[in-house]
């Protein structure tokens, strides 16, 4: 009956009335003991978070052991007996150590103390040693006003503020009436001004009654009634304070008896409200972290992996013993067996993202001794190809929880080069794979989904690996391919929109470190036109290797004792390669000229008369004019030739002209038979020819015979 009134006093918003509990006898209490507690609604055990907490709103002090009746009851009619009784009460302060040293005559002796309380032991100190004075009305009042009053850290002093007011008015009880009266009224005005208020003030109102609503002193209801009202206007910064009202007092309002049910019942349209509003994002995450405070989500507990012996100890070395890489190598190889290395394997890549960063070099190391092992000469291999594996996975994806991952990735890949597991080109390969993929092939300022130009991890991925080889990578062997490839990475890090500044300062420390010498690029311009030059220069090194050196030169070198160096070599050949481009220039010049000089002529001479049907098939021409000093055998050696028609008197003629071999257009006449005989597929028989018909020669006719004919308009004129 009592449950159903105190939801009809809710849904009202009044006080449930209070009923005078039945007499029984200390007989009867004994026998129904059992009965009792089942009856009584009892508080929930975990009202609050820690014992600690539950101790602070629970255990309070007993004054009335401490202090003479007469100071916590004081009756009227009876002011000598009181100075006794005052007299009394000094003494036992004496001796019981609490409160001051002598009774308190008057309030200003304890404010001092009150505006510096800042721990439950000055909390029960303060309201020991007013009791003696808070018979007088105006002291009550004058503390109310000293305990509301603004302190800048009052989210950690006002719970002890409040316990004064809970331990004193369990024997003053208008102490507690005089002070949640004024918070209630403060509220209501705050909640109705919009603006020109302070959202601390609220938030401070607001802590007041949550903590006052802990000790009890203030009824559920209260509060639950505030928090009711904020949903009127749930915008601007009612909404910050129904946040703070669930974040502060939430939990014990939905373990309290008295206010569960209602207050459920309010948690659920308070969530609602982010479906019917236009809420920020913010401020839906602040919702959503208050309600799951007060009210966790229910989750399984995940059942637990079982494991073999053997998983379970090679778990317990890579995680616990790998301080000390030796004993864990020997260990391994004791139950060495081929059908062990997966297991291995994964435990290793488990170790890199699970394990401690510092033991990364004692995991290497680990793999560096079981290379010698014959069962586990392949698992470093198999580590390699997961690592560059995750490398390149994390460069498609550029997923943001997995960066701390992927440095993992990176730091171990480099230690890998320490111990001597990978070589010097496997390393530089995967240093230019992180600047450049997902780019097309030398544009770094291109839209690249998994690489914005705001996005600069790539950098921090490069100066991981490299100040992890750092020791290593700066020996002579290995300058020059360090210093080309930080001219391609002072171009890519001046492709980005932005580098933060703790980032900026790791390049710089780099730098410094590895090649203190190298020129800084400014600009990106300045970087791109180094990289260009860079890429120029080894394109022309490898068109210079393509070439060898003559006979002669390869002999003449055989004979002399004394070796040619280097230099000279480049020279010979740079000046052989410039030799062939001219003579092939020259080639290609002198058959364009010729060809535009022929197209001139028989354009001028074939310009009125009728084209008569001409068969171009191989030897329909008695007459071939043959270039001047067998130039044909000269320069159609390995190449087709192409007939060109004229008219010469009443007769035509073909004149031959050779084309070269590596000419353009040789290319895309063999590339267009090619694919003509894959679609097509017909040979030359079965094409009808008609007699007085004009025939147009096949591909592969024109080919076969070394030839291409074209046919000119005869013209009136003969020669």
């Amino acid at each position: 009956a009592s449950e159903f009134l105190r939801i009809i006093a809710d849904s009202i918003d009044v006080e449930p009335p209070t009923f005078a509990a039945k007499e029984t006898t200390r007989a009867a209490e004994g026998e129904g003991d059992k009965g009792k507690k089942q009856d009584q609604p009892s508080e929930p055990e975990s009202a609050f978070e820690t014992e600690e907490e539950r101790y602070l709103y629970e255990e309070l002090l007993e004054l009335k052991n401490m202090v003479p009746e007469v100071a916590l009851f004081p009756r009227k009619g009876h002011a000598a007996k009181e100075e006794e009784t005052k007299e009394e009460a000094g003494e036992e302060t004496k001796t019981s150590g609490g409160g001051n040293s002598g009774i308190l005559s008057d309030y200003t002796e304890l404010r001092p103390r009150v505006l510096k309380c800042s721990s439950r032991d000055d909390a029960d100190a303060i309201a020991l040693d007013f009791c003696y004075i808070a018979s007088n009305k105006k002291n009550r009042r004058l503390l109310v006003d000293d305990l509301l009053e603004y302190r800048k850290d009052y989210q950690f002093v006002v719970p002890y503020l409040c316990r004064i007011v809970a331990t004193v008015s369990r024997y003053f009880k208008d102490l507690g009436e005089i002070m949640i009266t004024a918070l209630v009224e403060d509220f209501e005005n705050l909640r109705r001004q919009f603006e020109g208020v302070a959202l601390d003030r609220k938030l401070r109102n607001t802590k007041y009654l949550a903590e006052l609503t802990k000790f009890r002193v203030c009824t559920s209801v209260v509060l639950v009634n505030r928090f009711k009202s904020l949903f009127d206007d749930f915008s601007g910064q009612n909404i910050d304070v129904a946040v703070y009202l669930v974040e502060t007092a939430g939990r014990f309002l939905i373990r309290n008896a008295e206010s569960k049910m209602r207050f459920s019942v309010l948690l659920d349209t308070f969530m609602r409200q982010k479906s019917l509003r236009n809420l920020p994002s913010a401020v839906i995450m602040q919702m959503e972290n208050a309600y799951y405070l007060c009210k966790p989500a229910t989750r399984s507990l995940k059942a637990r992996r079982t494991r073999s012996d053997l998983e379970e100890f090679v778990r317990y070395l890579f995680y616990f013993k790998l301080d000390d890489p030796g004993s864990v190598s020997r260990t391994i190889a004791k139950f060495a067996s081929p059908d062990n290395e997966r297991l291995l394997l994964r435990y290793v890549m488990k170790t890199i993202v699970k394990g401690r960063f510092s033991a990364m070099q004692n995991l290497v190391c680990v793999l560096a001794d079981l290379q010698q092992n014959v069962h586990y000469r392949r698992l470093p291999e198999l580590a390699v190809d997961a690592t560059i594996e995750e490398v390149v996975g994390g460069l498609e994806r550029n997923d943001t929880l997995e960066r701390q991952s992927r440095i993992a990735y990176i730091r171990f890949f480099g230690e890998l080069y320490n111990y001597q597991l990978i070589n010097r080109e496997l390393l530089f390969r995967v240093l230019e794979l992180v600047l450049s993929y997902g780019h097309r092939t030398g544009e770094v300022r291109d839209v690249c989904e998994i690489d914005s130009p705001e996005d600069s991890f790539r950098v921090t991925l490069v100066v991981t690996l490299l100040e992890s080889v750092s020791e290593y990578i700066t020996s002579r062997k290995n300058r020059a391919f360090l210093e080309r490839y930080l001219i391609f990475f002072q171009r890519y890090i001046l492709s980005k929109t932005y580098i933060p500044m703790l980032l900026e300062f790791m390049v710089l420390d780099l730098f410094d470190k590895i090649a203190p010498k190298l020129k800084r690029f400014k600009t990106f311009e300045e970087a791109d036109a180094a990289c260009a030059k860079l890429l120029k220069e080894e394109a022309d090194a490898r068109l210079l290797e393509e070439f060898s050196l003559p006979e002669e030169s390869k002999k003449n070198e055989r004979a002399a004792p004394e070796r040619v160096s280097e230099a000279t070599r480049k020279e010979e050949v740079k000046k052989l390669l410039e030799q062939r481009r001219a003579e092939h220039e020259k080639v290609v010049s002198k058959f364009q000229d010729e060809y535009q000089q022929l197209l001139n002529e028989s354009n001028n001479e074939a310009r009125t008369r009728i084209v008569p049907s001409v068969n171009l098939r191989a030897g329909a021409f008695k007459k071939v004019v043959k270039p001047k000093g067998g130039e044909e055998e000269k320069e159609g050696e390995g190449g087709p030739g192409l007939n060109l028609i004229v008219r010469q008197g009443k007769d035509l003629a073909a004149k031959r002209i050779v084309i070269p071999s590596d000419s353009r257009l040789v290319a895309n006449i063999r590339r267009r038979e090619e694919e003509a005989a894959e679609e097509r597929k017909i040979s030359i028989s079965e094409m009808p020819r008609g007699a007085g018909e004009e025939v147009q020669p096949s591909l592969s006719e024109l080919m076969g015979n070394s030839e291409i004919r074209i046919r000119v308009k005869p013209s009136s004129k003969g020669k």
